[in-house]
């Protein structure tokens, strides 16, 4: 494990972190969730309706295969396979989860429905397009590359699959006083949340989107949050001052957070939210598909491909290659570089139909365009398929040519 990775399970692994989950929140790592933003129901009723909001915002059925990002000790996925009837994978970075995973789903009859296993959800090893939906409840804060995790959710999601991430959000840094941003920072620190600052008050669906999710939304619950939050700072209050008093607020990291967060959420510096969004319905080339189509042994005489690289939020540089050539040539596309003539007959053959080979960028394309004449051109394909880090279509050809043009204007 890496130092990141070790922070995680040290926190969920100290006796205060352990105590709180077990006998304050009944083993789950999430709030209740209030329809009316008022206590009038128990924690765990309000609990129950936090994972029915889980499977809402997935339209979960039962026909799915479902990550759970996070897992912790499976209460969530164990009651959404119980329910719904779903195959639910669950990963932790902490051992001792798992086995308390795997517990539960036994208790509850869901053994065949749920598996757990310890792996990071910033580097699975799940194939490309494996899962109808992926969700997340407080957990995804502890990645210390948000973008990182939010592609590897991308790469192992299904075409039209969905994500629903349930996580905090933060002010601006300039709203919080000197106190609160120590307070703050002791958390983060305690409680291995090194991704809590990516997460700020209406910016998050920038992120995701980058990360080349459609459909991205926000919902903002923390009125129906806020009486799990109040419970834990009422629970908090007493031990809280004697932990401040002695300065002990890096040692009980739970206790200080139930007390201090509280305060900030109540000022508006915390928020809860929901973010959801989708998979393209129609699946773009994986990174690994594309290494392999850009061997040179791959073409035929003459024949080029290019390759958009996903490992980006946006297609910053391309790879072509011919098995004319001994190594790839690379060009970024925000270069205004001038192109080669073989990279303009390759262009015109592909749109003659002459090239078998049908993975394109819009954003290549349209470099291309202001070299090449479209009434030069003799069409003979009738559709390509687009790939780009924000959108992944069938197209017609004609109407191709229309956005490239207004693409290159």
């Amino acid at each position: 494990m890496n130092t990141n990775q070790q922070k995680v399970v040290k926190y969920y692994t100290n006796p205060e972190t352990k105590l709180g989950f077990d006998y304050v929140l009944w083993g789950s790592k999430h709030f209740g969730f209030y329809p009316t933003g008022k206590a009038d129901i128990t924690e765990k009723e309000a609990q129950i309706l936090h994972q029915d909001l889980v499977a809402k915002n997935l339209d979960l059925k039962e026909t799915q295969t479902v990550l759970d990002a996070g897992c912790g000790q499976g209460v969530v996925s164990a009651y959404l396979a119980k329910k719904f009837g779903s195959k639910i994978f669950g990963i932790t970075l902490v051992p001792f989860e798992v086995e308390r995973a795997q517990e539960r789903a036994k208790s509850l009859g869901v053994q065949e429905k749920t598996e757990y296993q310890v792996m990071d959800y910033s580097a699975t090893n799940f194939p490309d397009n494996y899962f109808d939906a992926i969700y997340t409840t407080e957990t995804l804060s502890h990645s210390p590359d948000i973008r990182k995790t939010l592609q590897e959710f991308f790469r192992v999601l299904k075409p039209g699959g969905k994500i629903a991430l349930f996580e905090y959000t933060l002010a601006p840094d300039e709203k919080f006083s000197a106190w609160e941003k120590k307070m703050l920072d002791v958390v983060i620190e305690g409680s291995a949340m090194m991704g809590l600052k990516d997460f700020r008050h209406d910016q998050f669906t920038v992120v995701v989107k980058n990360a080349g999710f459609e459909n991205v939304k926000e919902q903002n619950i923390t009125e129906n949050i806020r009486p799990s939050f109040y419970r834990l700072h009422k629970l908090s209050t007493l031990p809280y001052k004697f932990i401040k008093l002695l300065g002990l607020q890096k040692i009980f990291i739970n206790t200080t957070a139930g007390y201090e967060y509280y305060k900030m959420a109540d000022k508006g510096l915390f928020r809860y939210c929901i973010f959801t969004g989708c998979q393209a319905k129609i699946p773009p080339a994986s990174p690994t598909q594309i290494r392999s189509s850009i061997s040179a042994k791959t073409f035929r005489p003459g024949s080029l491909a290019v390759c958009a690289s996903l490992s980006e939020a946006t297609i910053s540089s391309f790879s072509l290659a011919a098995n004319s050539f001994q190594t790839s040539i690379f060009i970024k596309s925000s270069a205004r570089i001038v192109f080669l003539k073989i990279f303009l007959v390759w262009f015109n053959r592909i749109l003659s139909g002459e090239v078998g080979y049908k993975w394109v960028s819009i954003n290549f394309l349209a470099l291309a365009f202001r070299a090449i004449k479209p009434h030069s051109l003799e069409i003979k394909c009738p559709s390509l398929f687009i790939v780009s880090g924000k959108e992944h279509s069938s197209i017609s050809t004609s109407t191709l040519l229309e956005k490239i043009a207004s693409l290159s204007s």
